[in-house]
């Protein structure tokens, strides 16, 4: 009994190994955390277009005011059904002069590591020739650790502020995702 449990698992990693190589796409789908993930493009507050995933919706005020207890919450959110995993988008007027982007997304990193219980960030990056900069975190909730990405990028005379949440436990597949849904930011509306 021992060997076929055994082979089941080795059959159900080959599947899934499958299923990883073959759905590798925003418009085919993405295999992620178990499964396919399937995607749509999506306005955001009147300002860029997105690709976020199907089953994502808004989530509710009742629960973003409890996931996000501060009123600096972001202004639009959506999230899994399980809400386990969410997108936050924030659209702000462009007054920070002559800063560059890469020196806003900066700014954040340095003043959430100041003021959070935040470990192990990651470098800034930038999206290969797009002007989105992101960076990775994580850091400890109530009963979970829970992986951030923050990316920042200008649209016209605004700056725009995505963020990303997820458990660890499931961030490897969901940064490779993150940064192909960043890569599919479309600022003429």
């Amino acid at each position: 009994m021992e060997k076929m449990n055994y082979q089941d698992e080795e059959i159900l990693q080959i599947r899934q190994e499958k299923l990883k190589e073959e759905y590798v796409t925003l418009e085919d789908g993405l295999y992620i955390c178990g499964k396919v993930e399937n995607f749509k493009r999506e306005e955001i507050l009147e300002t860029f277009s997105i690709m976020v995933p199907v089953d994502f919706g808004v989530m509710e005020e009742e629960y973003a005011r409890v996931k996000y207890p501060s009123v600096f919450r972001p202004q639009y959110l959506l999230t899994s059904l399980d809400l386990s995993t969410d997108f936050g988008f924030n659209v702000f007027p462009d007054n920070l002069g002559e800063m560059d982007t890469q020196q806003v997304t900066e700014q954040i990193q340095k003043t959430l590591f100041d003021e959070q219980d935040v470990y192990e960030f990651s470098e800034i990056e930038e999206i290969e020739d797009t002007g989105i900069y992101w960076f990775d975190f994580h850091h400890s909730a109530m009963d979970s650790t829970v992986y951030h990405i923050i990316s920042i990028f200008r649209v016209e005379q605004k700056i725009v502020q995505v963020n990303f949440n997820c458990l660890l436990s499931e961030h490897q597949d969901w940064k490779k995702a993150v940064i192909k849904i960043l890569e599919s930011v479309e600022r003429e509306m």
